[in-house]
């Protein structure tokens, strides 16, 4: 996988490694890497076209199948939709998918050491370092009274401010400035922000 070519298989490569640091994450704890396409494709910076989603779909898929090919994951079955019907692209972006890595991956991993992955993974943990993954609000209250915990939401379920942010129906500076304390986090936001941080887990 580290010698597809950033050229021609970009998508693709960026694709193994959000898998590879997602799944090494969750092998941790026992479980599947899981995500919904929407987060995998804004993790890679990949434009989605809403003029011609069938066509984002396949892309989705074929990338997939190179990884399956590559030995980077399992046989996937079938990754869109089955039936492409009015409406079906935003349930699909939104559907979690669950991958499971291939031991050839892992024998990969070992070989190679992975160097690149490492690094993220550092970086995953630094930026986290000041939250406690086991800490979850008990009531919106404690979730006002300390927004940075909106933050751990984030960095332990690998969501992204604007991701979070069009999920409460909020521009992205107004989640930010709700996370630094600089915006007083409404309680009917901080409701939702717990519902969403609830899914994540029962997710997960």
């Amino acid at each position: 996988m580290l010698k597809l070519s950033p050229y021609h298989e970009a998508f693709t490569k960026k694709l193994g490694t959000y898998w590879a640091i997602v799944g090494i994450i969750a092998g941790k704890k026992g479980l599947q890497p899981r995500a919904t396409p929407y987060t995998i494709l804004d993790f890679c910076g990949e434009d989605i076209n809403w003029r011609n989603p069938g066509q984002t779909v396949d892309v989705f898929a074929k990338a997939h199948d190179r990884l399956v090919e590559l030995g980077v994951l399992d046989d996937l079955g079938i990754l869109g939709p089955l039936n492409r019907t009015k409406g079906y692209f935003k349930n699909w972006l939104e559907t979690p998918i669950s991958v499971k890595l291939s031991k050839n991956f892992w024998h990969l991993k070992e070989r190679e050491k992975m160097p690149s992955y490492s690094k993220m993974l550092s970086h995953k943990k630094h930026s986290s370092q000041n939250t406690n993954p086991s800490i979850v609000p008990e009531s919106a209250e404690e979730l006002i009274n300390d927004p940075a915990l909106i933050r751990q939401l984030r960095n332990d379920y690998f969501l992204r401010q604007s991701e979070l942010a069009r999920a409460l129906g909020v521009k992205r500076q107004t989640l930010s400035s709700y996370e630094r304390g600089l915006r007083a986090l409404p309680e009917d936001k901080a409701i939702k922000i717990l519902q969403i941080w609830q899914q994540q887990i029962e997710m997960y």
